[in-house]
């Protein structure tokens, strides 16, 4: 008795696809585990960068940002916004190692720090370390000393919610890790930590608890939010501003709705028979030089 080996089937270890399909599939899996794997890590470095004590995100703003030059009615602008930032701090209950430094910046400065020449300035933003920013620009368009405490206010509260050091966080570590995975050039992440400074660009829930904030905070100072609204209402008057507004604006939450919110939640909180309070206005040595 002879015994012959079968023939061996053609397509085994061979998929119906074929060799392409099979290439392609994987490849799409090799991409969804990275992506998850960078999601994961930037919303875990996001969320505990909020832990990282305060004094060393001071350490290292001293070390990346640089403080602008100011001379006569400049410093005194500047002197009023920091006095008014600490009024306004009275009543936030901020961390005993978290103090806020205010900076003004002129129309040249700020397009200077934010690398655009054809930036309008109507901006404000907070940087690492307790850092908050106001263009010249900005204080020449509001009505109201309640308007322009609505924007510090909302300014201190991503301070104190840790949203820029997690920001950047989540950012830096994010394309860490993507660059180790791809092979690039980590060098280059210096450069762009510099543009995940400036970005601003928090999630809608931050921003919206960053205005709740603020408006407690002016309830506090003034008994009152009216005028909270003042420069909302003043970009969403013309459809052109909404368009023309600095990105600080544009990555933030639809103007309307903020109006919306602001006056509901001032309605809410003062009494519907009494007059409507007087709002504080901003000094003349402020609005000095505005066009």
């Amino acid at each position: 008795m002879t015994y012959t080996n079968p023939p061996v089937p053609h397509d085994v270890n061979v998929s119906s696809g074929g060799f392409m399909l099979d290439f392609i599939k994987n490849f799409l899996m090799l991409i969804g585990i990275i992506i998850i794997f960078i999601v994961v890590i930037f919303l875990g470095t996001r969320y505990l960068a909020k832990y990282i004590p305060f004094r060393y995100e001071k350490e290292l703003a001293k070390s990346i940002l640089t403080k602008n030059i100011l001379t006569g009615d400049q410093l005194v602008k500047q002197d009023y916004l920091e006095n008014l930032s600490t009024k306004l701090v009275q009543t936030m209950a901020l961390p005993d190692d978290m103090n806020i430094e205010m900076h003004l910046l002129s129309l040249p400065d700020f397009r200077k720090l934010t690398s655009n020449e054809n930036d309008n300035g109507l901006n404000a933003f907070t940087m690492i370390g307790g850092n908050i920013y106001i263009s010249e620009v900005l204080l020449c368009v509001l009505n109201s000393e309640n308007g322009l405490s609505m924007i510090i206010a909302h300014e201190i509260a991503h301070v104190k919610h840790r949203d820029v050091i997690s920001h950047l966080g989540a950012n830096v570590i994010s394309r860490l890790t993507l660059a180790l995975i791809l092979g690039s050039d980590i060098t280059l992440l210096g450069n762009q930590m510099s543009v995940d400074l400036m970005s601003g660009q928090f999630s809608q829930r931050q921003e919206h608890a960053a205005d709740l904030f603020a408006l407690n905070s002016l309830k506090q100072h003034y008994g009152h939010t009216f005028g909270a609204d003042d420069f909302f209402k003043q970009i969403s008057s013309d459809q052109e501003s909404d368009k023309i507004v600095s990105t600080w604006f544009s990555s933030h939450p639809n103007t309307k709705d903020r109006i919306d919110k602001i006056e509901s939640y001032t309605q809410k909180n003062y009494p519907k028979n009494k007059t409507n309070p007087v709002l504080v206005a901003i000094p003349d040595f402020v609005k000095k030089n505005c066009k």
